[in-house]
């Protein structure tokens, strides 16, 4: 396995995945004990209410959750299998994005939906038909984890054209 920069190898990213993960898992959790029933307003129409999703992303459909999530973890099996574990900011990226895919996947196995709990409004986007979107931690932590992984890979690319 290779060793990342700070000599941890893959190690410190499967801390990251699990830390990540349990974080997840434990907020959802509290989220269903303390939400429900219950709006808590936040600021700029933000938030917190409890939004039980039995579909996929955002809770834009109510069918089909777990097709995607199998796709999701399919996708991401072959991503991490493409950069061999990846290390620095793909390596970061991967913990993450297999934490929030492996934490929306546990809960559609065995809740049959996913928890969200963060409502944000978009009725302010013109072209956006949506009034908002409820998202939980895996959510970002699947955005936080793409972002990386693409910075990863592009600096991978800069780094191989200066080589040349």
């Amino acid at each position: 396995m290779r060793r990342g920069r700070h000599g941890r190898g893959g190690y410190g990213t499967l801390r990251l995945t699990i830390m990540a993960l349990s974080v997840d898992l434990v907020v959802k959790g509290a989220a269903r004990v303390f939400l429900f029933g219950k709006t808590v307003p936040l600021v700029l129409g933000f938030r917190l209410e409890l939004h039980l999703n039995p579909g996929v992303s955002f809770g834009l459909t109510p069918t089909l959750g777990w097709a995607v999530g199998l796709l999701g973890l399919a996708v991401l099996l072959g991503l991490t299998w493409a950069s061999r574990g990846g290390t620095g900011r793909a390596g970061c990226g991967l913990a993450l994005l297999w934490a929030g895919g492996l934490s929306n996947a546990l809960e559609r196995l065995f809740l049959g939906r996913v928890t969200d709990f963060l409502f944000v409004p978009l009725r302010r986007l013109p072209l956006v038909p949506l009034s908002g979107l409820y998202l939980n931690l895996a959510d970002l932590w699947l955005f936080f984890g793409a972002v990386l992984l693409l910075l990863g890979a592009c600096s991978r690319h800069a780094v191989m054209l200066n080589s040349k």
